[in-house]
């Protein structure tokens, strides 16, 4: 049996945005105000090893470089975690101050993924009662 032929769905229509405004909608960066990537790519060294011990622990170097940005603005330093992006911290803080059957307040519409990760927590999505 062959495979069904991928079909590419329509577009929709490009917003107008104001001068000076960025259009957030599509979630990914302008490549035109990213840096360019060749010098940073030419840095790397595709045959070295990356060693992945050790990744269960805060990295020291990287806690002090982060506590001393928070403080140069002002930010308590007490307590800094180093996660793998903010749906990461999201969980984590989620995980930490709730119980599965509490109730989370979230937008509508809601970042589909939120509403996934508060189902697998057995957190309850919406309004006060």
């Amino acid at each position: 049996m062959p495979l069904p032929v991928a079909r590419s769905l329509p577009r929709a229509p490009a917003l107008s945005v104001s001068p000076g405004l960025r259009d957030l909608t599509a979630g990914i960066p302008d490549p035109a105000l990213l840096p360019p990537l060749r010098p940073a790519l030419a840095r790397l060294d595709p045959d070295r090893d990356v060693p992945l011990s050790g990744l269960h622990a805060a990295n020291a170097r990287l806690l002090d470089l982060a506590a001393a940005a928070f403080a140069a603005d002002g930010v308590p330093t007490s307590a800094i975690a180093i996660v793998g992006g903010a749906f990461d911290g999201i969980e984590r803080v989620l995980q930490a101050h709730l119980r599965p059957g509490d109730r989370v307040i979230v937008e509508d519409p809601a970042y589909p993924a939120t509403r996934d990760l508060l189902l697998a927590l057995g957190l309850v999505a919406g309004a006060r009662a």
